[in-house]
């Protein structure tokens, strides 16, 4: 992994600066302008609990949940309620992502490292789907550093064999994946890594002869499967406490085609858009094509990119587990189970236009420095419009619902909720009206729909329908004397004629 010294200027160091300067930027931008969502209503309403017992106990029925995450919210509590300051911490998860995949792309880089280095993470700085991620209280952030950083930590100490290092990286997987489980599948490219090596595809720093048998090598498989059996140890307790008892009865693919949601995941497909703004656009085809000449170029070149093909081939495989888990889980597959791999495909984007790039000889050098201008530019300005898009999407209009009722709620009046079987919505109607309102003797009534006459029988003035109410249901709620006043996620209806 040679270093070039002409790489080595101030001047990128300033340049990657901006870079992950400009990903905190946007991901803390807007940070607290919509309301929280379910999932992150849960999470706070989990976090609020009174006793630590009580938290662990409501972590256990949500979905995929390891108890950290959900930790750094109950600290947090008891100095704000406010959605900024809540969804902080996944701001910084996202923005130190960028540097641990930056410091990892430098490292397993043998040329041009810091251009296709800065290349990638700016990408990944401007990427809209990690920017909705970074910018939600939710635990996807803090996986994709952790699983980020553990990449990292696998390498050098794969790189160096000191067993302190291999100590550093399994406390930090170890952690990472009381965050979220899907931080332990970093063991796979561990695993492609020592494969290669015994297939001799990769040359460790010792004479190949004995290399089978020499200390420096036993000491990394040795290391590899102690810290691989610790790791899965330290989890299971976890698991058995927090997942061991889940079951789900979703299909793969009941919200989304498959193919969709791997190219939303990818970061090849938008997930939000505006009108006029197709789902693929230039920001997409960016990523496509750099990723389909790097591949050429990695396998044309791969002496060069041995490293870079596990870490893909490591990816793929990740791929493929989840969809599998899924499968076995009899859970619903989404982008944002496959997010934390994506730098791994920026990459390999990156290393397309870089070579492409180089490949134009010295003969061309003005055209390279234009190339090497223009194609950022035209990255960062394609990414624009889906940024914009997130920023334009609508979680949830429980704050500004709970504000208008707060305007003009007298005592003794009621706030039904109609919501599904499972009463997400009236925990996000009872953290809004009675936690953030300061408020907590507000009467609140669920409802379903198949209960929804009580509307009828009781004296309610405030009407609040969940996200995805139809038409026909609308239509029912104003049959019943309600007009609707607020909302385009969540309505808020008031009754009219009293």
């Amino acid at each position: 992994m040679e270093k070039i010294a002409s790489e080595k200027k101030p001047w990128n160091i300033v340049l990657a600066t901006l870079v992950v300067l400009t990903g905190f930027l946007l991901r803390i931008y807007h940070l607290g302008g919509t309301s929280f969502w379910n999932d992150e209503a849960e999470q706070v309403l989990t976090a609020i609990q009174p006793t630590i017992d009580g938290t662990l106990f409501m972590i256990q029925q949500h979905t995929m949940a390891m108890p950290l995450d959900y930790m750094v919210t109950k600290l947090l509590v008891h100095f704000s309620v406010k959605e900024e300051v809540l969804r902080f911490p996944a701001v910084l998860w996202g923005t130190m992502s960028i540097v641990a995949n930056y410091l990892l792309i430098q490292m397993i880089s043998a040329r041009n490292s810091t251009k296709i280095a800065l290349l990638a993470i700016l990408f990944l700085s401007l990427s809209p789907i990690h920017i909705e991620y970074s910018q939600e209280m939710r635990f996807y952030a803090s996986l994709f550093f952790f699983y980020s950083l553990a990449n990292l930590l696998l390498f050098i100490a794969l790189k160096y064999s000191n067993a302190k290092l291999w100590i550093g990286y399994t406390l930090v997987t170890a952690i990472g994946s009381y965050f979220h489980p899907y931080v332990l599948l970093v063991v796979v490219n561990g695993f492609l890594y020592l494969v290669a090596v015994l297939l001799g595809w990769i040359d460790l720093p010792l004479d190949r002869k004995y290399k089978i048998f020499s200390a420096k090598i036993d000491s990394s498989f040795v290391n590899y499967t102690i810290s691989t059996v610790a790791l899965f140890m330290i989890f299971l307790p976890g698991y058995l406490y927090f997942g061991s008892n889940e079951t789900y009865n979703f299909t793969l693919t009941q919200f989304a085609r498959l193919d969709w949601s791997l190219m939303v995941g990818l970061g090849w497909r938008a997930k939000h858009i505006l009108p006029g703004i197709p789902e693929i656009g230039i920001w997409h085809i960016l990523q496509i094509i750099g990723a389909v000449i790097g591949v050429c170029f990695i396998f044309i070149k791969h002496e060069r990119y041995r490293i870079t093909i596990i870490l893909l081939l490591g990816s793929i495989a990740q791929l493929l587990i989840l969809v599998g888990f899924c499968i076995y889980k009899n859970f619903f597959f989404s982008p944002r189970q496959i997010m934390h791999l994506t730098p791994i495909f920026m990459y390999v984007s990156a290393i397309g236009f870089i070579e492409a790039v180089t490949a134009l000889g010295s003969k061309e050098k003005n055209l390279r420095f234009a190339a090497l201008i223009v194609i950022p530019l035209l990255i960062f300005g394609s990414s624009l419009p889906y940024i914009r898009a997130v920023y334009a999407y609508d979680k949830g209009d429980m704050q500004t619902i709970s504000q208008k009722i707060i305007q003009s709620y007298k005592p003794r009046e009621t706030v039904a909720i109609i919501g599904v079987d499972y009463p997400i919505e009236f925990y996000l109607s009872d953290y809004y009206l009675s936690r953030v309102s300061g408020k907590p003797n507000i009467d609140l009534l669920h409802l379903n729909w198949d209960n929804v006459s009580q509307l009828s029988k009781k004296k309610i003035k405030y009407l609040i329908l969940s996200a995805g109410s139809t038409p026909s249901q609308q239509e029912m709620v104003k049959n019943l004397g309600f007009t609707r006043v607020e909302g385009s996620v969540e309505l808020l209806y008031f009754r009219t004629g009293k």
